[in-house]
């Protein structure tokens, strides 16, 4: 799983690493994200190493990929099924690109993995279930996106299951829902504790303008108010860009700086959500941007170039200061050398991607296995809730889909293997369970 990093020379880094970095190292908690992520980078990179970090990201994977794995395999030795499957999946899938990066995209990945196991693992010990439950909590507190990724998939398998009357799976989504609330209560606590009143995300507002800037519709609503109420935004019409990051930073170029800040106009920015979200033109024209978005943001599944750092960059800086020990193999990474080429890997990933489908296809098509069925209609309803949560509240960007997609096709291979496996066995007149 990290053998992107020792492709690379160290690990990936996007735009936000430096975020997460500072308010790992001075104890900051930020407005415009859970702070857990980077509580996770200082504590295990040790002060010392960022590979350190990868390397338990990495792990976490590996030990409820092995599990999964284990779930949907049962026959054949667990260790060398296992580490087989796993060494299929790094190689002809994207996970080692998104789990090498010192960002939060992994725990998207392995939060999927970790509800499939709380689901779908029947045979579970009460203590495992209830672990399983414990690492979602944890996991969903990494990125913000996850509580609401996760309270919707709870709420279609709640659906799911009062239509089935299955009563065990009913009692799986509550616990689900009530996982994910209770982090939603964690985390406007916190937020009060540090005075930013009892809400779960400060910078929502101003994310959400940003949202709206990017997709057309704030244009629209200040051509048909400008004239009728004394906006301060109306400074920045026919200015907006088509990115939400251009809104809000750099400074002082942005549209947020030019008005005064992130907290200058709140009244005037909920004012206009108000309008919005209430508003049956502009609503209708939420939704309507909403659904294609949504649909874009389902099928951005490649890996995509990563540049490297400006050497007077605040990133830069924040390595050195920081991680001055490594800061040599940071600067003479393929990334940082621009030496980082992925075309041929997407390849790879598309053509593995299509050809075990189709092989899935053909195997499952007629099959009476209705486990398998509902494991892979999760893990579509799952992607589609990313892709629909990622691009209505944020925008559409490759990693927010890449980073949960690569199971698919994992599930895919593990399948496979399964497959190959018992036919080996019966080729050799072995027994094919345990």
């Amino acid at each position: 799983m990290m053998f992107v990093c020792f492709y690379n020379g160290y690990p990936i880094y996007e735009g936000d690493t430096h975020s997460y970095i500072t308010v790992a190292f001075n104890n900051i908690f930020p407005e415009d994200r859970t702070p857990f992520y980077s509580y996770f980078l200082r504590i295990s990179s040790f002060w010392e190493s960022l590979w350190y970090t990868i390397f338990f990201q990495c792990l976490l994977l590996s030990f409820l990929l092995l599990r999964y794995i284990r779930h949907l395999n049962s026959s054949g030795p667990a260790f060398s099924s296992g580490i087989i499957a796993i060494m299929v999946i790094a190689t002809f899938t994207c996970v080692s690109w998104i789990s090498s990066k010192l960002m939060p995209d992994i725990f998207g990945g392995i939060l999927l993995v970790a509800v499939l196991l709380y689901l779908f693992e029947n045979a579970s010990k009460p203590w495992r279930k209830a672990s399983y439950l414990v690492i979602i909590f944890l996991i969903i507190s990494i990125h913000n996106s996850h509580f609401l990724i996760t309270a919707l998939f709870s709420c279609s398998i709640l659906i799911f299951s009062l239509v089935r009357k299955n009563k065990a799976l009913l009692k799986k989504s509550l616990a689900l829902m009530g996982v994910s609330v209770l982090f939603y209560i964690t985390m406007c606590s916190l937020n009060l504790a540090q005075g930013n009143g009892f809400v779960f995300c400060k910078a929502a507002p101003v994310f959400t303008m940003a949202k709206l800037a990017s997709n057309g519709i704030l244009d629209v609503y200040l051509d048909d108010n400008c004239e009728k109420k004394n906006l301060r935004l109306c400074s920045c019409k026919g200015q907006l860009t088509e990115y939400p990051w251009d809104f809000m930073w750099p400074a002082p170029s942005s549209a947020l700086s030019k008005i005064g800040g992130w907290d200058s106009c709140k009244n005037e920015y909920n004012g206009i959500l108000s309008d919005v979200f209430t508003s049956p033109r502009y609503l209708k024209l939420y939704i309507q941007k909403s659904c294609t978005s949504t649909m874009r943001q389902l099928f951005e599944i490649q890996i995509m170039p990563t540049y490297a750092d400006d050497r007077e960059s605040g990133s830069t800086k924040q390595y050195k200061k920081y991680f001055n020990e490594e800061f040599k193999e940071y600067t003479i990474s393929r990334q940082n050398r621009n030496c980082l080429d992925i075309t041929y890997f997407n390849l790879i990933y598309n053509l593995f991607f299509i050809l075990t489908t189709v092989w899935i296809f053909l195997l499952y098509s007629r099959s009476p296995n209705k486990d398998i069925m509902h494991l892979y209609a999760s893990i579509i309803v799952f992607l589609l809730i990313n892709a629909f949560v990622s691009s209505t509240f944020s925008m559409v960007h490759y990693r927010f889909q890449a980073r949960v997609f690569w199971l698919l096709p994992a599930t895919n291979a593990i399948l496979i293997l399964k497959y190959l496996q018992a036919n080996y066995k019966a080729s050799q007149n072995l027994p094919i369970n345990k």
